[in-house]
């Protein structure tokens, strides 16, 4: 219909129409077995700004995150906020977050994405931990643990290929 293309899908126990904009943005209109053709038209016609709108955050979801270079200046995601990274000479730990701004040793430059997932991760731990401690008590259980096992990649714009 118009610029988009459907996958039609009708089955014998549907009683509704349903529209699926996949993983990927791909269209699927889920219909009932016997519905009219001109019913799928006005039913697509009918919810068709919501199909263009899920579509654009399809489309800004998929676009290629621009890559880390972990120089002077460049912006750093965290609990919603963005930090700047201030390569400095002489510092305890390879990397920390204090006045505003993440402090990186220049000697580890090279070992920067290694020192930052380190980090999100150590902070993921101790924030889940947290959680998980808090609703344990509320709920009156005792965890096993907590395994942050995260994936902190997409923070760092790193292709999954790369780790």
């Amino acid at each position: 219909m118009d610029d988009l293309i459907f996958e039609v899908r009708h089955s014998n126990r549907r009683k509704t129409l349903e529209i699926i904009v996949d993983r990927e943005g791909e269209l699927v209109l889920s219909a009932p077995k016997d519905t009219e053709e001109q019913l799928l038209k006005d039913f697509v016609q009918e919810k068709k700004f919501w199909i263009y709108q899920k579509l654009a955050e399809k489309a800004e979801l998929l676009k290629p995150q621009p890559r880390k270079e972990y120089v002077n200046g460049e912006g750093f995601l965290y609990l919603g906020r963005s930090y700047r990274l201030k390569l400095v000479d002489d510092q305890q730990t390879p990397l920390k977050l204090i006045a505003g701004r993440f402090c990186l040793r220049k000697d580890l430059q090279p070992e920067a994405k290694r020192h930052f997932i380190h980090w999100y991760s150590n902070k993921a731990q101790i924030y889940l931990n947290e959680k998980v401690q808090a609703l344990a008590a509320r709920m009156g259980v005792e965890p096993a643990g907590v395994n942050a096992g995260l994936k902190v990649t997409h923070l760092l714009a790193i292709s999954p290929v790369e780790n």
